[in-house]
């Protein structure tokens, strides 16, 4: 949690640490599948630091977003909506395959694709609070 809450203070609201952890991720999944023993134990620790940099990075702007909308609803319909369509990929990537090396390795390709996209932070000031 200490981790969390440095790293989000951390990032530059002008930089875009987003690619940056999804190499990084791509990076310790490769290594994390393909290790045994202490390795893997080692690769499981930053597994778990560079996914939560990665979380924080990707939802930074929905949660600055979720402050010009009622914030509760927001967030519960956006978490609502990230788990719902995470339940619904890991079921279709089961039915195309139940090995787990298999599924991280498409998994990756998909997360490393995000990288050809650019996301820029909308100042759009159109948005208004409900009250």
């Amino acid at each position: 949690m200490l981790f969390s809450y440095l790293y989000a203070r951390f990032i530059n609201k002008e930089k875009n640490y987003l690619k940056i952890c999804t190499i990084l991720i791509a990076v310790v999944y490769i290594f994390k599948i393909n290790t045994f023993g202490i390795l893997l134990a080692a690769f499981s620790f930053l597994d778990g630091l560079i996914t939560k940099m990665f979380e924080i990075s990707l939802n930074k702007n929905f949660y600055e977003l979720s402050k010009k909308f009622e914030y509760y609803n927001y967030n519960y319909a956006y978490e609502f909506a990230q788990n719902t369509f995470r339940a619904i990929i890991v079921a279709i990537l089961y039915l195309i395959t139940n090995d787990l090396k298999v599924m991280i390795y498409i998994t990756l390709f998909f997360i490393l694709s995000g990288l050809l996209f650019n996301f820029e932070k909308n100042n759009n000031k159109d948005y208004k609070a409900k009250k």
